[in-house]
């Protein structure tokens, strides 16, 4: 790196850290946890995710969270893995307060905090099994950069949970950032710019693409800081489907899987053409998942684990009756209402209990599929034990073997692909 881009950088760095000086974000008071789980921080979910059940958050690991803001992940990871050691790293001490506040409260002894820049976390001396870094890196003047820093901390056998912005969902946002640049006043206070700045995303047209329910917590009234991080950041780019694979391949990482596998399937957009399904089936997983990210049109965030390329976490096939041999751990709810069952076939609509995408992941099943879905436990079970239970065996007509089990199996690959539940193997289920 040039004098003039190590100057460069050292600036945008100090002004995103004095921007989270005076805007702590999420702006959450340090007795408030966060409403609704950071997913990549559920480590009983996250667990069997890279795994496969060979670890549990029952175990005793070093997690990473990097760039832990006010820290609601990091107390998250640390109350569901209490035998692991917690770090939280962050350049600001105003975001770091209040993520010792929130430790103190909640009693967390396994949960320590650092003001320390990402790329200097090899200063820790410590290796991590697993590493969040969620909405940090695409606000760092060299991302890869950051990226490394975090390889290179890495255990051979652990893996990095990452957050990163879109490009196609932000469109509407980078449009608005770019309004705000022109209509800045240099005689005016940051307040005027935020209020300006909240009243051009209010007053957006319907037809903008700025997908304003997506931004909910940020055009919260009083919610400064979340102005600010959306519209008037010091810093921040977004990525495509590509652009992510080529950031990995350039930090020697390895791509793993999405958090939610569905949002980029085309599939569900183009596989009626049975020509132009059999096309997308022959496909690399990486060529489709472009397609389906182009297609879906409004992917604001990547969220996606990746891992060293040395390490090959448990690739678990259902087909041909292999699900039998698997355990099954619920992610998020489905609610049924049986009033409004498809007439002529009798199917249920599900509704996942998620704030995003909850179109994109609705489920058509069965009657005996959704309560085969109710039997769900967030503690990994054998999916024949789900499928023996007294509520899915009550609801299930008379039918062939065989067709009983292509309809388990389809609804299982449903359900990973949409992130409503992990598969583990069988050896690893425990209790």
């Amino acid at each position: 790196m040039s004098a003039i881009d190590a100057e460069h950088s050292a600036h945008i760095t100090e002004l995103v850290r004095e921007q989270y000086e005076r805007f702590p974000y999420p702006d959450l008071d340090p007795g408030e946890m966060p409403k609704g789980w950071v997913t990549t921080s559920i480590m009983p979910l996250m667990c069997p995710l890279v795994w496969g059940g060979r670890r549990t958050a029952d175990d005793a690991m070093h997690i990473l969270d990097a760039g832990c803001g006010t820290g609601g992940p990091s107390a998250q990871l640390a109350l569901m893995s209490p035998r692991s050691k917690v770090v939280g790293i962050d350049l600001s001490q105003a975001s770091l307060a209040r993520s010792r506040a929130r430790k103190e409260r909640l009693g967390l002894d396994n949960l320590e905090y650092h003001r320390l820049s990402l790329l200097d976390v090899g200063e820790l001396g410590m290796t991590f099994d697993y590493i969040v870094t969620t909405g940090v890196l695409h606000h760092m003047p060299d991302p890869d950069e950051g990226l490394r820093a975090l390889r290179s901390v890495l255990d051979p056998h652990g893996a990095i949970a990452i957050m990163l912005y879109g490009q196609y969902g932000r469109v509407g946002v980078y449009m608005l950032q770019r309004a705000m640049q022109l209509l800045a006043n240099p005689d005016e206070d940051i307040d005027y710019h935020i209020d300006l700045a909240r009243q051009a995303m209010l007053s957006a047209p319907p037809w903008f693409p700025a997908h304003i329910p997506s931004y909910g917590f940020e055009m919260q009234p009083g919610n400064k800081g979340g102005i600010v991080d959306l519209l008037l950041h010091a810093q921040d780019r977004a990525y495509t489907v590509d652009d992510i694979h080529a950031m990995l391949h350039a930090c020697d990482m390895r791509f793993h899987r999405w958090m939610v596998p569905h949002l980029y399937d085309p599939k569900p957009h183009l596989g009626r053409d049975p020509e132009l399904a059999n096309s997308l089936h022959a496909m690399s997983n990486e060529h489709a998942d472009q397609i389906g990210e182009l297609v879906h049109g409004a992917l604001h965030k990547h969220t996606f684990v990746a891992v060293r390329p040395e390490f090959e976490p448990p690739r678990i096939d259902i087909r041909d009756g292999r699900w039998k041999k698997l355990g099954i751990v619920k992610y998020f709810e489905y609610t049924w209402d049986p009033s409004e069952a498809d007439p002529e076939t009798g199917r249920l609509t599900g509704s996942p209990d998620t704030t995003e995408h909850r179109d994109r992941l609705t489920l058509s099943v069965h009657p005996w599929q959704a309560e085969f879905i109710k039997a769900l436990s967030h503690v990994p079970t054998h999916t024949m034990d789900v499928l023996r239970s007294p509520s899915v065996r009550r609801a299930m007509p008379s039918m062939p073997g065989y067709q009983r089990d292509a309809m388990v199996e389809e609804l299982i690959g449903a359900l990973v692909q949409r992130g409503g539940a992990i598969l583990v193997e069988e050896e690893h289920i425990r209790g």
